[in-house]
């Protein structure tokens, strides 16, 4: 999921999917339906109805797809992964995992434990302080952090070594 200020295209760019479907896994790209001015698309401005499109993308990607429902991995930038937090921890989706690149903190964290979704943040070196969101988290799903070394806030060069390891574990 893009992250704000993007679309699709411009995440597509920088996350391709041809290494995950050359590993024999479905990819789907989802937008948000928040056109901001000419910037881009917005997941962090009204996150009840982001949780809502989430849920939407989710319930079609199962009816027209032949894909194991149980096999789902959630995964974002910024604002896109912010907002899919958001609806694991308002129990709208149960994914099998939660990827999180460069989210930041803020009060879009529902109470609803989520103890098989095991959600991996990926923060990198030199991006805002996520302390709180770590701690929020941390005792609603297995959450660890990932330490992305010499970034800022921007995703780095080989996004498939980073997420085809995790993509793969049990």
């Amino acid at each position: 999921m893009h992250g704000n200020g993007q679309f699709n295209e411009s995440i597509a760019e920088l996350w391709p999917a041809s290494p995950y479907l050359d590993s024999g896994f479905a990819v789907a790209y989802l937008q948000s339906a928040q056109l901001f001015c000419t910037d881009g698309y917005y997941w962090t401005d009204h996150y009840p109805q982001n949780r809502q499109t989430i849920k939407q993308a989710f319930e079609l990607i199962k009816q027209q797809t032949n894909i194991d429902e149980n096999n789902l991995t959630l995964a974002g930038f910024s604002g896109g992964v912010m907002a899919s937090i958001s609806a694991i921890t308002h129990g709208i989706v149960q994914p099998k995992r939660v990827l999180a690149f460069l989210p930041y903190d803020g009060d879009y964290v529902g109470a609803d434990t989520c103890p098989n979704i095991p959600i991996t943040i990926f923060k990198a070196e030199f991006d805002a302080n996520i302390d709180a969101l770590f701690a929020t988290l941390k005792p609603l799903a297995p959450t660890q952090q990932i330490i992305l070394n010499g970034l800022d806030h921007e995703l780095p060069n080989d996004m498939a070594s980073y997420i085809l390891p995790y993509m793969t574990k049990k």
